[in-house]
């Protein structure tokens, strides 16, 4: 019962207890010892009727003590589940490797365009080179002419040393790293209509926020072909895969990569043993 409801019922109760004892005074001249006995019954009656009315019952105090124990129950239910969900969260986060491999990839090993081939020459010309950071992988990003194609032609591999020596009309060093990843496609940054280059640099980016390469340098650009290398500090796992509007080379490459079978993924995806056993 509501405690409103309670008192409503209390107040009742006492107003007409108040009445029966003032009929009973006034007839009490003409009543016998029997008659007191009677009202002294009566009202007992009435003042238990209030007191369990105020009292609460059996059955709602248990209710009392369920709801309670329920509450905290379920306080405790939470605190448990959340504990359980960070928990959970730190495992993810634990578990998280690499999901790419090392090994040697080409424009017909990821599905290129139609008549794709891991050397050939193409007209597309470059719009523009660079490197990105992202929570698990660096990305580098090769944009095209909009309008042209992606090439139907590029190689990627990694390579235990540097390239040395520049090709055509570039002058560059090498880039910083321990190992380098060499990105050449089916392209150009001088159109034969053009008499100056299309692309004019920069020939050599990097990013501040990058985790495993340092920068990525063009090094070779000449008969329909363009060469960059990514200096990083390992060789890790990477993929490589192309973009639309505008037309873009993509090379994802992770930051960090607890793999234990680089070296036979090296050598399944085409490598010399050699190379790969030097990475």
């Amino acid at each position: 019962m509501k405690p409103i409801q309670r008192k409503f019922r209390i107040a009742s109760l006492v107003k007409r207890t108040g009445m029966i004892v003032l009929l009973l005074a006034l007839f009490s001249s003409a009543c016998s010892g029997s008659d007191g006995k009677l009202v002294d019954e009566e009202e007992s009656t009435v003042i238990e009727e209030i007191e369990s009315e105020t009292e609460p019952s059996e059955s709602e105090a248990a209710d009392l003590e369920s709801s309670s124990g329920e509450s905290e129950s379920e306080s405790e239910s939470e605190s448990e589940s959340e504990s359980e969900s960070e928990a959970s969260d730190e495992e993810e986060a634990e578990e998280i490797e690499c999901p790419w491999d090392v090994g040697w990839k080409s424009a017909s090993s990821t599905g290129g365009g139609t008549g794709s081939s891991a050397w050939g020459t193409g007209s597309s010309l470059l719009e523009e080179a660079r490197l990105g950071f992202h929570d698990e992988y660096d990305r580098f990003v090769l944009e095209f002419k909009p309008g042209d194609p992606i090439p139907s032609s590029y190689n990627i591999m990694w390579l235990a040393v540097e390239h040395t020596g520049a090709e055509g009309v570039l002058d560059v060093d090498s880039p910083a790293g321990v190992v380098f990843l060499e990105v050449a496609v089916g392209a150009s940054y001088t159109s034969p209509d053009l008499s100056a280059p299309y692309f004019t640099g920069p020939y050599r980016v990097t990013d501040p926020l990058l985790g495993n390469v340092q920068e990525a340098v063009s090094v070779g650009d000449g008969d329909g072909r363009i060469t960059w290398q990514l200096g990083a500090n390992e060789a890790n796992g990477f993929r490589v895969f192309e973009l639309e509007d505008p037309s873009r080379l993509v090379v994802d490459v992770c930051i960090s990569d607890t793999s234990t079978t680089k070296g036979e993924d090296c050598i399944a995806s085409g490598m010399p043993p050699g190379l790969c056993g030097a990475l």
